[in-house]
């Protein structure tokens, strides 16, 4: 991942693998902090890396079970499973 200090919803939802709409809920049920830059939501890379509970964000390469997947992303291993 670059080295910046905000993204963009789509490149938050790119890096995560997920949909758009996933960062909107997160933004909007207030899991994800967030912040207006000329009137578009930008999320903090720190935001993210809070969200997975971790100081750094996983490698892409890294192996992660349906559980692992789960619980970084706060959601229904049947989720997951249904996504894979």
């Amino acid at each position: 991942m670059p080295d910046i200090e905000f993204m963009t919803v789509a490149e938050v939802a790119d890096f995560l693998r997920l949909s758009d709409q996933v960062i909107y809920n997160w933004i909007s049920n207030g899991s994800l902090e967030h912040t207006l830059i000329d009137d578009r939501l930008s999320v903090r890379r720190k935001a993210v890396a809070a969200l997975l509970g971790s100081s750094a964000l996983p490698d892409r390469d890294d192996v992660l079970t349906v559980a692992d997947v789960a619980e970084l992303l706060k959601m229904n291993r049947q989720t997951i499973r249904n996504w894979l």
